[in-house]
């Protein structure tokens, strides 16, 4: 994919933060660089850069698809309370290079669903949303 203002852009948006963005949320701060930028587009480029390895999604619940522009290996925390995510890093032993009989790992995706800390201590309104 050649590199476009909106594919710049839209990497930007989920770089500059480590947070995790609904395609509506980058389509919003995209507009504010590139007020002309398309819906479609937006969509359009996340998925390209999702299949080059860019950026990775995170299924918050059966619906919800959130963008996180950090794509090393790592786990990610969903509330299901305040729908907050979090980053976790993978411990060494939690990288397998095979599994199976002999299944080769290229990349993994593990999601963990629970309830946070702030949750569990009554603050759930303090907790940043899709954080």
């Amino acid at each position: 994919m050649r590199h476009s203002k909106q594919r710049e852009v839209i990497l930007g948006i989920l770089r500059r933060e480590r947070r995790h963005y609904s395609a509506a949320e980058i389509y919003g701060l995209a507009r504010e660089e590139l007020p002309d930028v398309s819906l479609g587009t937006v969509y359009r480029n996340l998925g390209k850069l999702c299949e080059e390895g860019e950026i990775r999604t995170v299924e918050t619940d059966e619906r919800t698809v959130l963008y996180d522009g950090c794509a090393d290996d790592h786990a990610h925390m969903v509330c299901r309370v305040c729908s907050s995510v979090y980053d976790l890093p993978l411990d060494e032993t939690e990288r397998p290079e095979t599994v199976g009989d002999g299944f080769l790992v290229e990349r993994m995706r593990t999601v963990y669903y629970g309830v946070c800390r702030r949750c569990r201590e009554g603050a759930a309104g303090k907790c940043p949303p899709g954080d």
